[in-house]
């Protein structure tokens, strides 16, 4: 099981780095145990559900080895829900407790009994993700030891993850991408770095991890690029690989990112917490002078098709690292899983419409939620708020559609000004016009005065922009 390969461990080398504080591996094999011993005593039982409330750190890394040890279904709980929405999640798992610090003492994990409304569903889960309910209710995400385990072996060959490998851990615990910089990296006897939760968003903090912890593999989501670019970082030449994943290219940090990180090789990786990832590209100073850096090609063993067979459309994938199916999945008209005719696997469709070139790389043009009507004329947002990216004095922006009385929709912009460079509208239409066909140049142009409000994954939250424009509220 993909725990025992973490646990059995009991060398001295170092296996988790947090903050001031590093465990050898022989240390955390003790930490799992008083966890596990602990956790037992409070009533944690093989085949429950255990919620894990804590956020990362090396005990909560320990905590969930100690539950896997036990028996129990892992439930990574998100962090920074409203109550409500937490309490929906624990009812939705049929969790059986729920684990989290104690005041009196952080470094104290107690299980806490939780008044379960439904029983998991009997998947023999390893993990229990959620997503990030951007696009309606978070769904609950069970993974299989197996797929743990086969991704794992996938990661560690393909980025040279062993003994003394050091590989920076930025996101929370619950993301997928922990798969790879925590779980992986244990399993083949790397070392993770944590970043600390409360450092996540301070550029001077991560820099000064980069620097002193030294790390050879970074994973991140563009925003930890966008972070740092802004900040007085110096040459990372340790780093091998660069692994961007979670949303668009940042195409625009190129020249910074080359400086900093001048001996990595800097991949695109693309993929669901559904799925895992699924695609994998190296990035190219070719891809950048053409303004458009695809996901790639499918990972061995990945299937995948667009559907309708033609060069674009709905991206459908199947991978040996996806979950079964949701948990407590109710039936729906168009399900996400299902088996195509052709073949004996089970495919998601993404939601993403990709465009496959001659080459056989896939490059991604937008959500399908994202693809409007506007004067008739099929629309991608994306492809607006890319070009708009391009304007020199624009460092990022968010399209979205408004519903107008004559024209049906129309699009509005939210432009995030580059070094403090106010850019004027009328440049900003004219640029649109130049680039775009006329339906997709926005009506109107909102300047922001600072950041934009921001998902907990550091994307743009676009429900809470358009909302707060159309209040007319100030950002």
């Amino acid at each position: 099981m993909w725990q025992t390969a973490i646990s059995a461990r009991r060398e001295p080398a170092k296996a988790v780095v947090d903050g001031a504080h590093t465990w050898s591996y022989a240390e955390l094999a003790q930490r799992v145990a008083a966890h596990r011993s602990g956790l037992e005593r409070d009533g944690v039982r093989p085949g429950q559900t255990v919620a894990l409330l804590a956020d990362k750190s090396a005990h909560s890394v320990a905590a969930t080895l100690a539950l896997a040890e036990i028996g129990a279904t892992v439930f990574l709980a998100p962090r920074g829900l409203g109550p409500e929405l937490l309490a929906d999640l624990l009812s939705r798992s049929g969790a059986d407790y729920a684990v989290q610090a104690r005041t009196s003492d952080p470094d104290v994990l107690s299980a806490v009994p939780v008044g379960r409304s439904q029983r998991a569903a009997d998947c023999r889960a390893a993990l229990l993700l959620s997503t990030s309910g951007s696009t309606g209710v978070p769904k609950l995400v069970p993974l299989l030891s197996s797929a743990v385990e086969r991704f794992a072996a996938w990661a560690a060959e393909a980025f040279g993850i062993g003994p003394g490998v050091r590989v920076l851990s930025y996101a929370p615990l619950n993301f997928d991408l922990s798969l790879l910089d925590v779980w992986a990296t244990l399993m083949y006897g790397g070392t993770t770095v944590l970043v600390p939760p409360q450092d996540a968003a301070r550029a001077e903090r991560v820099a000064g991890i980069l620097v002193a912890r030294r790390p050879e593999i970074v994973q991140a989501v563009p925003l930890l690029l966008r972070l740092l670019a802004a900040h007085d970082v110096p040459p990372q030449p340790q780093v091998r690989h660069l692994v961007l994943t979670g949303e668009a290219f940042p195409v625009e940090h190129w020249p910074w990112l080359r400086r900093t990180f001048p001996s990595a090789d800097v991949w695109n990786l693309y993929g669901c917490t559904e799925t895992n990832d699924s695609f994998r590209h190296r990035v190219t100073q070719a891809d950048i002078d053409a303004r458009r850096v695809p996901i790639g090609r499918p990972l061995p063993g990945v299937v995948a098709r667009i559907d309708g067979g033609g060069a674009e459309g709905e991206l459908l994938v199947s991978t040996p690292f996806q979950t079964p199916g949701y948990l407590h999945q109710l039936p729906d008209d168009n399900p996400p899983f299902f088996r195509l005719p052709d073949s004996d696997r089970v495919f998601y469709r993404t939601g993403d419409i990709v465009h496959r070139t001659d080459d056989g790389a896939y490059h991604l043009v937008d959500r399908i939620s994202r693809i409007v009507k506007v004067n008739g004329v099929r629309t991608s947002l994306a492809e607006v708020e890319s070009v708009l990216a391009d304007h020199p004095d624009v460092a990022e922006a968010v399209v979205f559609a408004v519903p107008d009385s004559v024209a049906g929709t129309v699009l509005h912009a939210a432009v995030l000004p580059r070094d403090q460079r106010r850019p004027d509208t009328l440049a900003l239409r004219g640029h649109c016009r130049r680039r775009l066909a006329a339906s997709a140049v926005p009506s109107r142009y909102h300047v922001l005065p600072h950041d934009l409000p921001r998902t907990p994954t550091g994307k743009p939250d676009r429900v809470r922009i358009q909302a707060l424009l159309t209040e007319g509220a100030v950002l």
